[in-house]
């Protein structure tokens, strides 16, 4: 289906997206927002929409077109030492941990926070009070607990303490396991986004989209006792057995993915567009003279089977869930009671983070706390610069980026920013694998490199030495 045909749905599509502002509109009223935060709430609304008529246009044109079965980029197929290239990469990441492992020990000395030695320091600097590294590393150790404040774990998912679980038997020590899950998980996280990017576009923005992964805004958690290492590792796994057509390895990491955390379920989507569009292969596109076989339908079933694997991901952690408390659901229950947290609309999370943070700018004066400081300029406006500049930064680049990862990019903003106290859309949103990967396409541009690489370097160490400096950061 070409373009010009698409096109004509334009004007549909606008009216559909006006009605769908108005309701946005009627329903941030409702919920009592003042007439700034109903604003900046369209505005997010708005950009997520226009992003959402590219994928569509893509995804029309993906399924429906007569495009090569795989479509390697040229790179893929060139001579090349690859021992050599993830050597490299491997050294890059070590170096990155290294750096950020010094700066946060030397924040926390300069400010006498601490006068410990930099390995004895380590635990008091990454397991900080208000972040989860202390309830994987107590998951890791006692599983999950019915009692005391502990029961509350259960709103976690198991996979990365069962990991540092496995690796405890190694290093005699969870705190020092969780450290070495996140930096082999990096490792093969740079490694494998290098190898996917490489054959879905280009060498040149395979080296950036690492670039780019580690200087983004928050990428110093994947240094941290924390998940985002895991889980991008195993969903850049998922996605790249996707690309090779592999879906039986593509099920498997999606659903230890999806045992990771809960939006790996959402891997389902671009591994099913790459499904569909094979069956479109060789349905419509097939020779005429050739019939699909019966091994080919029972490949296609497998496949199919594969691409639905990926949801026991989740039904794993909620037999987790029910073998516990004998509720599938009792991470619900805590979640809203104990943190007041549910799944809502992004928008209405969009407008709730910007009156939280002009609340507390314009409640600075002179007899404000360091604090009240952090909370809003440590909390507040990182959110609301990690929400907006992704959703600039995919809109400048959209027409570069293909469907699976335009789709897997909106569901996946809707479903974390849709979190109705949201503490931690720098974490989530540097994980989203899409953004980085629209990083690359603008660093592929030299006249713009300079700045834009300066920029997320100041911006990230500013950002680690407010984490290590306990500010509120999630």
């Amino acid at each position: 289906m070409d373009t010009k045909r698409l096109n004509a749905y334009k004007l549909p599509y606008l009216i559909l997206c006006g009605v769908i502002s108005l309701f946005a509109l009627f329903y941030l009223y409702k919920q009592e927002f003042k007439p700034l935060e109903i604003v900046v709430g369209l505005v997010s609304l708005v950009l997520f929409l226009v992003i959402l008529w590219e994928a569509i246009i893509k995804l029309v044109q993906y399924w429906f077109s007569p495009l090569p079965k795989i479509e390697f980029a040229i790179e893929a197929v060139k001579k090349r030492n690859v021992l050599k290239t993830w050597a490299l990469i491997a050294c890059g990441v070590i170096a990155f941990h290294i750096f950020i492992y010094i700066v946060g020990y030397a924040v926390a000395r300069i400010s006498g926070r601490l006068d410990t030695g930099f390995f004895e320091s380590m635990y008091k600097i990454w397991c900080k009070c208000g972040i989860d590294a202390p309830s994987y590393l107590g998951i890791a150790e006692n599983w999950y607990v019915t009692s005391g404040d502990p029961m509350y774990h259960i709103v976690f998912f198991p996979f990365y303490p069962i990991v540092i679980k496995a690796f405890s038997f190694i290093f005699r020590d969870y705190f020092v396991s969780a450290i070495a899950v996140s930096i082999f998980s990096s490792i093969g996280m740079a490694i494998t986004g290098y190898e996917l990017v490489r054959l879905e576009f280009s060498e040149k923005t395979a080296k950036y989209f690492v670039v780019a992964s580690f200087l983004l805004f928050g990428s110093f958690f994947y240094g941290a006792a924390m998940t985002e290492s895991l889980f991008v590792f195993l969903c850049l796994l998922c996605l790249y057995f996707t690309k090779k057509r592999n879906f039986v390895c593509a099920g498997i990491f999606g659903a230890l993915a999806g045992f990771t955390r809960s939006p790996g379920i959402l891997l389902m989507v671009p591994v099913g567009i790459e499904y569909i569009r094979v069956l479109v292969e060789k349905i419509k596109f097939k020779p005429a003279d050739s019939k699909i076989t019966d091994k080919q339908v029972i490949n296609f079933i497998a496949d199919g089977f594969a691409v639905l694997f990926i949801s026991m991901g989740l039904i794993a952690y909620l037999l987790v869930n029910y073998s516990v408390w004998g509720n599938a659901f009792q991470f619900s229950i805590f979640q809203k009671e104990h943190w007041g947290q549910q799944m809502g609309f992004f928008f209405r999370t969009v407008s709730m983070i910007a009156g939280q943070f002009y609340d507390r700018a314009i409640e600075l004066n002179a007899d404000s706390t360091l604090w009240d400081i952090k909370r809003a300029f440590a909390l507040w406006l990182p959110q609301l610069v990690m929400i907006f500049g992704s959703l600039g930064v995919i809109n400048s680049v959209k027409k570069k980026i293909n469907a699976k990862y335009l789709c897997y990019f909106l569901l996946y903003f809707a479903f974390t920013i849709g979190a109705t106290w949201l503490l931690s859309a720098p974490r989530y949103l540097m994980a989203s694998i899409t953004l980085p990967l629209a990083i690359a396409f603008i660093l592929n541009n030299p006249e713009y490199r300079t700045y834009v690489i300066s920029a997320m370097v100041v911006l990230n160490i500013a950002f680690l030495i407010a984490f290590t400096s306990l500010s509120p950061i999630y």
